[in-house]
Formats: structure tokens, C-alpha cells, sequence
């Protein structure tokens, strides 16, 4: 059972621009959710969506190990207006 979306607020005094910023999901929903409020989405393969929702669901990337992930919040970040995405911050489980 996927649980109830939660708000992800992003500094609403306008210190972060949606659309130089990047989410990470899991399944359909987390990319419709990131595509209805501006940043694009990074799917993760160890969650619960069957092969090919994430891409299908229109999510830049599906990286299938956090090492994957890491390279591709790196390259995102060297692109031309992803400034944000170098504050991508954990709390250990990466």
C-alpha cells in the first residue's frame, strides 16, 4: 500500500527554483507529483513500481543503486540552470 502524499515544501520564501531542483521517487506518482510542481524526477528501481512505470510515468532517469544516483544528481548538476541540486541532502539512507 503506497501511503498518503505528503507535501515536500521548498522554501517557500523563494530560496529554491522548482524547476532547477530534482526528485526522487519510486513510482508513478512521486514523477506526476515532481512533473505538477515544476522538477523533474529520478526514479528509483528498489522501490515498489513495476519495471517500466517510471519511465513510462516520464522520469528523466531510473537508476537501479544509490551509486547510479549519485552520478546522476552529479551530471543533472553540471547542467545549465540545476544549480539547486547540489543541495541534495540525506539523512544517511543514501
Amino acid at each position: 500500500m503506497t501511503p498518503t502524499p505528503v507535501p515536500v515544501i521548498l522554501d517557500l520564501d523563494g530560496g529554491v527554483d522548482t524547476e532547477r531542483a530534482a526528485m526522487v521517487g519510486d513510482r508513478n506518482q512521486d514523477v506526476a507529483g515532481a512533473a505538477a510542481n515544476g522538477p523533474a524526477c529520478i526514479g528509483v528501481g528498489w522501490g515498489f513500481a513495476p519495471d517500466g512505470e517510471l519511465h513510462a510515468a516520464g522520469a528523466v532517469e531510473v537508476v537501479h543503486t544509490t551509486l547510479a544516483l549519485h552520478a546522476t544528481i552529479t551530471r543533472l548538476s553540471e547542467c545549465p540552470g540545476t544549480e539547486a541540486l547540489n543541495e541534495v541532502h540525506t539523512i544517511g539512507n543514501v
